[in-house]
């Protein structure tokens, strides 16, 4: 049974919902930091929450709050969707007790089948102190994903991969001595991670999209792994919101996006983006 909860007791619609789930506890923050943005600017509703004994408890003030704090509380998991657009984010913002990640794994993947969902999408960065790919968290990061085989065998997986100029995460391992090599290659990942290897073999559509982090708190990443999530949902973006950083030499350090990547977050923090972002941003040291 779905461990589901709508906020007024009646029936939501899932069906042929996109559902992202942001990896607790991985390096940066960039995945939490991406949903509330997406939760912010694009018209999405709080439906309901996730009532399971196999999430943490937390309770946190004022996370998405524009403006000076008013002590609003945030739960530790919150579920909104955006009917247009055929996307849920479940603002995951605690984590799986330790030993628990099977049943939250099933948890999810009733929840998914209950509700007729399309495809779930896993945020989790991750830091590689061997490929210098990105050195500084003012530096434009490099998008890559890893899909599960069903999805691997599927038509779409082009549509949100190689459209959108993305790289495989792990292409340049030689000699996989398993299936899954590439997965040893993120560290720092949090509970994402974890969650992704309980449903690598399930008969449905999983992906984990991945950046590199170098850690605190990285809004640059935030805000990479946002403009990815609003593309593959549809909604509209200034042309200079998507930078293209798949070309990007691995040498490091590359001044060039670490430039545009100052150009940014000044946007971001003058309010000149487009993007409302929260408050306590303000106070993130980058």
């Amino acid at each position: 049974v779905s461990a589901f909860v709508s906020l007024d007791g009646k029936a939501v619609s899932f069906t042929d919902h996109t559902l992202v789930i942001p990896s607790p506890e991985s390096i940066g923050e960039c995945a939490t930091l991406a949903v509330d943005l997406m939760i912010l600017n694009h018209g999405y509703s709080h439906v309901g929450y996730f009532d399971s004994e196999h999430i943490s408890s937390l309770v946190g003030n004022d996370i998405l709050s524009e403006k000076e704090p008013t002590g609003a509380l945030t739960p530790p998991n919150a579920v909104y969707t955006n009917a247009d657009t055929k996307t849920t984010l479940f603002a995951f913002r605690s984590g799986v007790p330790s030993g628990r990640m099977q049943e939250f794994s099933e948890e999810i993947e009733s929840w998914f089948k209950e509700g007729g969902f399309k495809r779930i999408v896993l945020l989790a960065s991750t830091y590689n102190p061997v490929r210098k790919i990105r050195v500084s968290n003012i530096q434009i990061p490099r998008l890559f994903y890893y899909e599960n085989p069903h999805f691997a065998s599927s038509a779409s997986l082009k549509s949100v991969t190689e459209d959108l100029k993305l790289e495989r995460f792990g292409h340049w391992i030689e000699n996989k001595l398993t299936p899954f090599d590439e997965l040893k290659d993120m560290p720092g990942s949090g509970q994402g991670l974890s969650l992704f290897k309980k449903l690598i073999n399930k008969e449905f559509e999983v992906v984990v999209y991945t950046l590199l982090s170098m850690g605190g708190v990285d809004v640059l990443g935030g805000w990479a792994f946002h403009n990815l999530l609003s593309k593959l949902a549809g909604h509209s973006q200034d042309d200079e919101e998507m930078i293209d950083t798949s070309s990007k030499p691995d040498i490091a350090p590359d001044f060039e996006t670490q430039q545009e990547g100052m150009a940014i977050l000044e946007k971001l923090y003058n309010g000149t983006s487009g993007l409302k972002i929260p408050f306590y941003w303000r106070s993130i040291a980058t």
